[in-house]
């Protein structure tokens, strides 16, 4: 889980992009086929540090999620904002998202969602200013 204040630096997002996109292909032990160990829902501002990961699209297991669950959104005529050629986000308050999707969510109050957060046993980690620091994650 990512908290962003909307004061990240680009090194700081470049950093979170490596915690999202690092981890590709690290399955959980019953996984046998490529995933994301960890899934992260972004609370987030626009920013380019996604798109050095681009290339995971020329993946052919990264590529068939991608267009899998891009096609079922766009069926069922669900607004995504694509944030590179290798990922797209969609506004969704699940905690877990599929390979190459990340989810988000706007929060108004920054103390609610903490305490939100903390109390939840499905949140292995939040990363943000106060948490762990971006890039560290996982």
């Amino acid at each position: 889980m990512a908290i962003l204040t909307g004061d990240e630096t680009r090194e700081e997002l470049e950093k979170l992009a490596d915690d999202v996109y690092l981890l590709f292909r690290v399955g959980l032990p019953q996984c046998d086929q490529d995933c994301m160990c960890r899934q992260y829902m972004i609370l987030f501002r626009y920013s380019n540090a996604f798109k050095k990961y681009d290339y995971l699209i020329d993946h052919h297991k990264y590529k068939n999620n991608y267009d899998y669950n891009l096609a079922i959104h766009l069926l069922n005529k669900k607004y995504l904002y694509e944030q590179s050629v290798a990922s797209y986000w969609w506004k969704n308050a699940s905690y877990f998202s599929p390979i190459s999707q990340l989810n988000y969510e706007f929060y108004n109050e920054l103390d609610i969602l903490i305490a939100s957060l903390t109390r939840n046993p499905a949140i292995q980690c939040i990363a943000g200013k106060g948490f762990i620091t971006f890039g560290q994650a996982q």
